[in-house]
């Protein structure tokens, strides 16, 4: 489970992997469950969105974001591929 800015950019790195049958694309966290599942069993799925201030500086937004995924993690009740 991962936050990202740029979605279109990690929808490009799914398909760019999944063309090429290469990983190296990925965040290094996401090899072990690639290399256990291959990467056609990678899926990328929005669980929520988020609006940011238009006044909210870049490193707020990171840091928001990283909340919302370790509060994501708490639910599930396990790490996903920290």
């Amino acid at each position: 489970m991962v936050a990202t800015t740029d979605l279109a950019n990690i929808r490009n790195k799914l398909d760019f992997a999944r063309s090429t049958s290469r990983a190296g694309v990925f965040d290094y966290r996401m090899k072990p469950d690639i290399k256990e599942t291959e990467i056609e069993a990678i899926s990328l799925e929005i669980w929520d969105t988020y609006d940011p201030a238009p006044t909210a500086l870049a490193d707020e937004i990171k840091r928001d974001l990283a909340t919302l995924v370790e509060l994501e993690r708490k639910k599930l009740g396990t790490a996903l591929s920290e």
